[in-house]
């Protein structure tokens, strides 16, 4: 989708099949493990939606800073910038992407809108049945950014925001699924 200025938005073709949603040993909004079935293809963006995309539509929206819980005179110190025109959206709430999606709709002269649960992870998925798309072990450092902590989470160890599309996709093209 061309979003104007040069910006554009790439979509990827999400086939119609079967998976199964859910986590038999998993928290209690993931049980029963279901047989779902996804009707027709989509499309979904490759990217999470970036500052510089969204910022074409809400220029007036800042995704600002994550705090670092910490004092000083200048605000650069006072946390990680969120802003950067690469780093994926934050701060946006539902309504929101929402109107985010029927201004896409109107640029692109197409249906949009969020993702089902169900479509999401059928795409995050890709057609694996693994424990996640890189595979059955804790091993995600190729596919996701995280942190691994030893002792309790606090804001030290706290994960920054990274600019989109810096790990490996899924099968079907989507970055940065888990």
């Amino acid at each position: 989708l061309d979003l104007g200025g040069g910006v554009r938005m790439e979509l990827v073709r999400i086939p119609a099949g079967e998976f199964l949603m859910g986590d038999a040993a998993g928290q209690a909004d993931e049980r029963p493990v279901t047989r779902v079935r996804i009707e027709r293809v989509f499309w979904m963006g490759r990217l999470e939606v970036t500052n510089e995309q969204y910022g074409l539509f809400d220029p007036s929206h800042e995704s600002r800073f994550e705090h670092k819980g910490s004092w000083s005179f200048s605000e650069h110190h006072l946390g990680w910038p969120l802003d950067s025109p690469a780093q994926p959206v934050v701060r946006v709430s539902w309504d929101q992407a929402k109107a985010f999606c029927r201004w896409l709709a109107e640029r692109g002269g197409l249906k949009v809108d969020l993702p089902t649960e169900a479509q999401w992870e059928y795409a995050c998925r890709a057609r694996t049945t693994s424990r996640n798309y890189s595979g059955d072990s804790d091993a995600v450092a190729g596919v996701a950014w995280y942190v691994k902590t030893t002792g309790p989470f606090n804001r030290s160890n706290m994960p920054r925001i990274q600019p989109v599309a810096q790990k490996q996709p899924n099968a079907w093209g989507l970055h940065d699924m888990l």
